[in-house]
């Protein structure tokens, strides 16, 4: 009988897969495969942050803020997702909320995050 393969292990592989569609371009491959990662492990800050990405890159940044926001309560200390939220409020318009974002990610650690503050900071946003 074959060992059961433990459901973290196939969400991060999920996760893995979604990540390589994203990069080949394919929204609709990565979008599938981090929602098999999230019915695998519905607490995976890195599915959620997944998500997050397949809608910005489609423009849908109220979806994809509502996914880096989930990804920020699972995982409050990862400066990428607080990047990734960041950017959402940017493109939404809620410049207070991405400075708070991006200087979360630079107290976290985050070298993107000090230009993202001196690009808004130029912007008199």
């Amino acid at each position: 009988m074959r060992p059961e393969i433990p459901r973290a292990k196939l969400s991060h592989e999920a996760t893995r897969d979604g990540r390589r569609a994203l990069r080949r371009g394919d929204r609709v491959a990565a979008e599938a495969a981090f929602r098999r990662a999230l019915q695998l492990d519905a607490r995976s800050s890195s599915a959620l942050a997944g998500l997050a990405d397949v809608y910005f890159e489609r423009g849908e940044h109220d979806r994809a803020m509502h996914f880096a926001k989930l990804a920020v309560q699972r995982s409050p200390n990862a400066p990428a997702h607080r990047i990734r939220l960041g950017d959402s409020y940017y493109r939404l318009a809620r410049y207070p909320d991405a400075r708070s974002e991006y200087l979360a990610a630079k107290n976290l650690g985050s070298a993107s995050a000090g230009r993202r503050l001196a690009a808004l900071a130029r912007s008199g946003s």
